[in-house]
């Protein structure tokens, strides 16, 4: 295929997401710009093929489909590439897979990986991870303190920003933060979102749709 790239972006779907629930876990997607559109390209190995026992293996697999542009039913135009994480890339012309030295991004491709060991590949630094912060409040307007966090009713959470919209980020932001609330009725809280002095607000999509660690935030939860 002209123009195809050399450097493939390695994926992994958020769990839960549509995408997370519609790929077997455990594939290796990839994925790239295709003109306006986000394509993926993923390998399964649903029949368990001995060639695709590892997890390098079916990434390389689906780039060599993607490199040709061969025609595949697992490949798809991404209608909300927020449902994705970046965790590596793929070097198709020396065949390098590389990880990026993300605690939460080598944490996520464990948890899809199951009982597979993490490939033994070089590690490579990334900024794709933001740092917002999230701040609660309860009731009666005072903030709602955690005893790691210094300051009460704000606190540091880290989310993957591949291709995120604001929208995205603040909501997976706030269900980060909905596993940690040391209080059993959360739903008295209020929460907002800040990136610096530019408050991030969830679209009521994406509340429904986004779960990053299990979670769940209602929309009674997020102060609009």
């Amino acid at each position: 295929m002209r123009g195809a790239p050399n450097i493939f972006d390695v994926l992994i779907p958020i769990p839960y997401s549509p995408y997370g629930m519609m790929i077997l876990q455990g594939s290796g997607v990839i994925g790239r710009r295709q003109g306006d559109n986000y394509v993926i390209d993923y390998e399964g190995n649903c029949y368990g093929a001995e060639s695709l026992l590892s997890f390098e293996s079916r990434v390389l697999r689906a780039a060599d489909r993607a490199s040709v542009n061969y025609p595949t039913a697992a490949r798809m135009a991404i209608l909300a590439p927020g449902a994705f994480v970046k965790v590596g890339e793929y070097d198709y012309a020396s065949k390098a897979l590389v990880l990026f030295d993300s605690a939460p991004g080598l944490r996520m491709l464990r948890e899809w990986l199951g009982d597979e060991p993490l490939p033994q590949v070089r590690r490579a630094a990334s900024d794709l991870w933001r740092v917002v912060q999230v701040h609660a409040v309860a009731a009666n307007g005072d903030a709602v303190s955690l005893e790691d966090h210094d300051v009460p009713g704000v606190y540091d959470v880290e989310v993957p920003g591949l291709l995120w919209d604001d929208a995205t980020v603040a909501t997976a932001a706030l269900r980060r933060f909905h596993g940690v609330v040391p209080v059993a009725d959360t739903e008295a809280l209020q929460f907002t979102v800040r990136d610096g002095d530019r408050e991030l607000m969830p679209a009521e999509e994406d509340v429904a749709e986004v779960d990053v660690c299990g979670g769940a935030v209602s929309k009674r939860n997020v102060a609009t």
